[in-house]
């Protein structure tokens, strides 16, 4: 009877962490003027709402919205924006919470996206769209170094198994 109430108790614990895992964005390295980049957010609670606006300018008119009430956490964009733009990244999640990525400036591409109407597709894997990002590599920004729920999760088994 103990270990059932105990495992109860492990298994509300852990998913009280998860819950509560901050909500980030990564920055990508180089965003190049209509190349395809992966975007990858976490934490935070779905639905998510990804949005571009100028560089440092978290309160700004937005320059694009990417999503809008999605559960992915992934997205492929080709930035439609002139060489040269600043900008941000944003994302924002069911509770409210929002998180900016470090500023990067668009690099020089391609110039085949400039002229289109902009696309956009999310799924939990890479698609192609046209709209206004560039390179794939990505590196953490804020909230990165927070846990994630599969550290926390253990996290908070290890303290589990000590009180036993």
């Amino acid at each position: 009877m103990r270990f059932a109430s105990s495992f109860t108790g492990l298994v509300a614990a852990a998913a009280f962490v998860a819950a509560q895992t901050p909500l980030f964005i990564n920055t990508p390295s180089q965003l190049f003027q209509c190349q395809p980049v992966l975007l990858t957010w976490g934490g935070g609670e779905a639905p998510y709402y990804v949005r571009v606006v100028p560089g440092g300018q978290p309160t700004a008119t937005p320059l694009a919205t990417l999503q809008s009430a999605v559960d992915a956490t992934t997205y492929s964009w080709r930035p439609a924006l002139d060489v040269g733009t600043q900008i941000t990244l944003l994302v924002s999640d069911n509770r409210g919470q929002s998180q900016g990525s470090a500023p990067v400036t668009i690099m020089a591409g391609d110039t085949s996206c400039l002229n289109q109407a902009s696309s956009s597709s999310a799924s939990s894997s890479a698609s192609s769209t046209s709209g206004t990002m560039g390179s794939a590599a990505a590196s953490p920004t804020s909230g990165a170094g927070s846990l994630k729920a599969g550290s926390a999760l253990a996290l908070v088994a290890g303290a589990f198994a000590i009180a036993l």
